[in-house]
This record gives structure tokens, sequence and C-alpha cells, in this order.
């Protein structure tokens, strides 16, 4: 059986489900759904998705979630094996709800077309997008963003990121990034707790 289960929702950078939840819903979901499924199995339940910071991990533990887990947060730091144009686009970006999107372009300019279509992906916005959007055929879309590649044209390239992009704010080695996050959680459950 399983020991961990990662309850990803909606705000996720990359692959998900079509039809999705936030995490605010769905971990006390999964939670439900191990305990009744899984009586008497100790099966910890992770959140991920949208969450870039301390103030995200204390809301995740409070729903029920046993840890966190951090992606597009980390992809900026130095350890990352993101490519250089990727961690600058993330940077930049300052509001997850307006510079992400949930498609299904992202893959398929890319000519990836096996992911089913109860899947699309998060991630940056980018001219591919822009072009989808405008009624440009995915056979050109597809040929413009090879020739971008080559050319190394990085507005046209696909960045997987989640919602929580905004929150970033600088670039630190991951060491860093933990003891930060970790340390803001503790600071906040703290307050939480001394405001009862």
């Amino acid at each position: 059986g399983a020991d961990v289960i990662v309850a990803q929702g909606v705000d996720a950078g990359g692959h998900q489900f079509v039809k999705a939840a936030s995490v605010v819903s769905l971990v006390p979901e999964v939670k439900d759904m191990v305990r009744d499924e899984f009586p008497g199995k100790e099966i910890a339940v992770w959140a991920a998705g949208g969450i870039a910071d301390g103030r995200g991990v204390a809301a995740v533990l409070a729903l029920g979630a046993e840890a966190a887990v951090l992606g597009t947060r980390y992809m900026v730091a130095p350890e990352s094996d993101a490519e250089d144009y990727k961690r600058k686009a993330l940077l930049a970006a300052s509001d997850g709800a307006t510079s992400t999107v949930k498609s299904y372009v992202h893959d398929h300019v890319q000519g990836n077309f096996t992911w089913p279509t109860l899947y699309d992906a998060r991630a940056l916005v980018h001219q591919s997008y822009y072009d989808d959007q405008a009624g440009m055929a995915i056979e050109e879309n597809e040929a413009r963003y090879r020739e971008a590649k080559k050319k190394g044209d990085a507005s046209m390239m696909v960045t997987w990121s989640g919602s929580s992009v905004g929150l970033i704010k600088s670039a630190s080695p991951a060491a860093e990034i933990t003891k930060q996050v970790r340390d803001e959680a503790v600071g906040v459950i703290q307050g939480l707790k001394a405001s009862l």
C-alpha cells in the first residue's frame, strides 16, 4: 500500500486534471477518504499546488496535511535544473492569477499529444498561448514554437508554473528556501495559537 498520497490542487504547475479543486477543499476530502477507506492504516497526505511560502504551508497543515510540496518555488533555486530563461520568467511573474493559465496548448505546441483529454497543464502565459487564443492553427503554432526554440526566443517557450508564482520574489539556494518557509510557517502557527 501507499505510505503517502499527494493531494495536488488546481493551483499546481504542470499536468493535472482538467476538473480539479484547490487544496482548501481537496486536502480535507482526501484525509476523510483515507480515514474511511483505509481504517487503521497510517497514510500521510501531502498537499501540493499553489504553495510557495510559510503561510501556504501553515494553511495546508491546518487543513490536515502532514506536509507541503513546493514545486515552482524551488525551480528558481540554483540547484534546480531549470533553464535560465525559465528562472527569469518565474521571477518576473507578478500575479499567478493572470500570469499562469491551464491549457492543452502548452503540450500541443511542443508536439506532445500523449496526455489524455482529462488532463491539461498550468504554465506561465506565453506567446504560443496568445496565438492559440487568437485562432492560430495548432500546426502553425507548433512550427512557430519549434523555430522560436531554435532561435532561443523565450517569449514562446513553455514554463510550467503554479499560481503561487507571484509570491516568489528572489532566487535562493534550496536550503535557504526550506529554512525560510519553515520559519515562516512556525511563526504563522504560533501567531494563530497566540490569537486564540
